[in-house]
């Protein structure tokens, strides 16, 4: 009796790891930018100011949040940059408008403070780096599933003994 419940646990952990997979390989193939969405910039002048909470900050310009990192979820870099200029700095962004899970988001190509470029990223870099972050992004999701999964399967165990 005891290998079929293990087997069944087992099916369950794979059911939920593929489910996961496949939800998140759905929602990449929605919402994955081209080379064109980050070559369409916007230029935005405006006050800067950045935001530090826990382990990332968050980049603003006239109370609008950016990012210099982002994948199908929404924004999650801001742009560092900014923290090295004190806030109320003028500066102009050339935004590209990126769709995501979580709404449109814009994407920091170009960063000038007084006309000097203090961030820049290439649009191949920046497609590049939209994908690495995929990568990242979906094996900890996948292995925090399990992770999770694993806890529950414990503490049940303890609680039904």
């Amino acid at each position: 009796a005891m290998t079929g419940s293990l087997l069944i646990k087992i099916l369950i952990g794979l059911a939920i790891f593929l489910l996961i997979g496949i939800w998140q390989l759905k929602q990449i193939r929605d919402f994955s930018p081209s080379l064109l969405d980050f070559s369409k910039t916007t230029d935005i002048s405006g006050s800067s100011s950045y935001i530090r909470t826990g382990r990332v900050g968050i980049s603003l310009i006239d109370e609008k949040s950016f990012f210099c990192g982002a994948d199908f979820t929404g924004g999650v870099t801001p742009c560092v940059a900014l923290a090295k200029i004190p806030d109320g700095s003028r500066i102009t962004v050339a935004a590209a408008t990126l769709k995501s899970a979580s709404g449109a988001i814009l994407f920091a190509m170009d960063v000038k403070l007084n006309s000097h470029e203090i961030y820049t990223i290439s649009p191949e870099m920046a497609l590049k780096k939209w994908w690495t972050g995929i990568y990242f992004r979906v094996a900890s999701t996948c292995v925090m599933s399990i992770a999770a999964y694993i806890l529950i399967l414990i503490i049940a165990s303890m609680i039904l003994r």
